[in-house]
């Protein structure tokens, strides 16, 4: 929540695969079905893919997309989507770790793990994307954010 604090800076124009395309887990064969029908649609838009993006850029490089991929066969918990929620960058999540836990309407789609599902998805937020900038709300009204969590984590320790 620190690192990670939602900027007027204006987004530009390409979708972000945070991952590293060549990790097979992170399903980039799937997005690499449809790049050319997302980029033929929306000719101004590319996908940008990560791997070698420092930890450093990522808050600045993920608050400048206008959407966060996270299409993996599984996932922990979710940390590129808190990461993605937390600076009000709409999210399509595959349904792995948490993400019907953490996305709602307001922040985010979850798909099933095939290539229709993400089109339409990507598309979905690209003709709405102002509907589903409300992910920092949603982690603060799930009590995830750093003081809920240091609470929670104080109670256990105390006993409470």
């Amino acid at each position: 929540f620190d690192k990670f604090v939602p900027s007027e800076v204006p987004k530009q124009n390409y979708i972000l695969f945070p991952a590293d395309p060549n990790r097979k887990e992170k399903n980039a064969a799937l997005l690499y079905k449809i790049e050319g029908e997302i980029t033929d649609k929306f000719p101004n838009i590319s996908i940008m893919f990560g791997g070698n993006i420092a930890r450093s850029d990522m808050p600045r490089i993920m608050g400048n997309a206008l959407m966060v991929l996270s299409i993996g066969d599984y996932e922990s918990d979710g940390l590129v989507l808190k990461e993605a929620m937390a600076l009000n960058v709409p999210v399509v999540s595959t349904d792995v770790g948490n993400a019907k836990y953490y996305l709602n309407d307001e922040s985010g789609v979850v798909i099933d793990s095939d290539a229709h599902s993400l089109k339409g998805a990507i598309i979905n937020i690209l003709d709405s994307s102002n509907s589903f900038v409300s992910g920092r709300k949603q982690l603060l009204d799930l009590q995830v954010d750093n003081r809920s969590t240091a609470v929670k984590l104080l109670g256990i320790y105390e006993g409470n």
